[in-house]
């Protein structure tokens, strides 16, 4: 499954271990009514893969609004948990834990843009956090994607060299943030109508398997 340089793996969080992503968008959805706008769903294509204070800016931009950027994050923090809250029993992405039962003995850790006291609270109810060595979320100093920090502090985290480690993305964003940190790339994401550059492409998790059709696996190089 795994080419023998390959020492770890890298799992990006939302739409690809979680389906978290109609969570995200009722919250976003919510805010800008609240705000004051109108949803359009081409908004959603420009806040997908990137972090949630930039999410509350352009809303508060597509709104005329005049909210402070720390009260708009918050406010979208708050509308995601409640929305992952009263969902979050069936959110697993399929294939997510029979992938990690296969990667059992490799290092493996999360890279996201979403706040870190989220990140650790959906794996825990999920029931995934038990599964990484490694937890990382933008905040701080660790820029959001596309910047390469979240998977190079991942890397640190496990000891692992970023070229010997791979990792897994659905969004653009995520993909240019792995390959800008110098990991291999494959990219997870079902939707025709989403575009992924820079990476070889999958469907589903479950493709990723041993013995699966066409033999995609995780083989680096």
């Amino acid at each position: 499954m795994m080419g023998p340089s390959t020492h770890a793996v890298v799992f990006d969080c939302d739409g690809l271990l979680l389906d978290t992503e109609p969570c995200w968008e009722r919250a976003e959805r919510g805010l800008l009514d609240h705000l004051g706008g109108t949803w359009d769903g081409r908004i959603r294509t420009q806040t997908r893969g990137t972090s949630v204070e930039a999410t509350a800016v352009l809303l508060t931009r597509i709104a005329g609004a005049d909210l402070p950027v720390d009260d708009g994050v918050r406010m979208l923090e708050a509308r995601f948990e409640a929305e992952f809250v009263r969902d979050h029993s069936n959110l697993l992405m399929p294939g997510a834990t029979d992938l990690m039962d296969v990667l059992t003995g490799t290092p493996l850790a999360v890279a996201s843009n979403t706040p870190l006291p989220i990140l650790e609270r959906l794996l825990r109810a999920s029931g995934l956090r038990e599964r990484f060595t490694a937890v990382v979320g933008a905040s701080g100093a660790i820029a959001p994607k596309p910047a390469p920090d979240v998977y190079k502090a991942a890397c640190r985290a496990l000891g692992a060299p970023p070229d010997t480690a791979h990792a897994l993305e659905d969004s653009q964003p995520g993909v240019d943030a792995a390959r800008g940190a110098g990991l291999q790339v494959t990219g997870v994401n079902s939707d025709p109508g989403t575009e992924l550059t820079g990476c070889r492409r999958v469907s589903t998790l479950h493709a990723l398997m041993p013995g699966a059709a066409g033999k995609a696996g995780l083989a680096h190089g």
